[in-house]
């Protein structure tokens, strides 16, 4: 999985899958700007299905140009 920094540039995979995903459909295949990195943190599904150890991704605030 990529580490991203602070002001590194990332593009959302423009992608619709069948399952729940936390990117929203007019983000996908957008570029933005990552402004806060919260680092590791438990995958929210796996903790609401009780999974243990549940799967830990990094979080990352980003930001996209309103056009």
């Amino acid at each position: 999985m990529p580490d991203f920094a602070i002001g590194d540039r990332v593009r959302v995979r423009a992608v619709d899958p069948d399952h729940h995903t936390r990117a929203p459909g007019y983000v996908r295949g957008q570029e933005g700007k990552i402004v806060l990195s919260f680092g590791p943190w438990a995958l929210p599904d796996d903790v609401a299905r009780g999974i243990d150890p549940p799967r830990v991704e990094p979080v990352h605030v980003v930001r996209f140009e309103a056009r």
